[in-house]
């Protein structure tokens, strides 16, 4: 069986490397290639700025769903809920269009 401080030590010696290994790569990438490391900074922001782009869509939709809720009423010939603002009234009864409300008293 291991024991702790072996254990400790081994995986600090591990993760060393490993940060070493990343160091050693990152300054490989900063002093040779410039250009690549430009594109990637491009490619960062542009994903960055889509992404709020999105947060702020779902946002907007939310709201203007909200905006959108009418209240919905029967009509008296054919029993089918529309929304208020679309009705008819003839003499205190309600209808979805004028067909029906002269069908209603034909």
């Amino acid at each position: 069986m291991v024991d702790k401080a072996e254990w400790v030590a081994g995986w600090v010696a591990v993760n060393s490397l490993r940060w070493q290994y990343a160091r050693d790569k990152w300054i490989k990438f900063k002093g040779t290639d410039k250009l690549a490391k430009y594109v990637l900074l491009i490619l960062v922001t542009l994903f960055a700025i889509q992404l709020v782009r999105g947060v702020r869509r779902i946002k907007n939709s939310r709201r203007d769903s909200e905006v959108t809720k009418e209240n919905m009423i029967v009509c008296d010939y054919c029993h089918v809920h529309f929304p208020q603002s679309e009705k008819v009234v003839f003499q205190g009864r309600v209808f979805c269009s004028k067909d029906h409300q002269r069908e209603f008293n034909g």
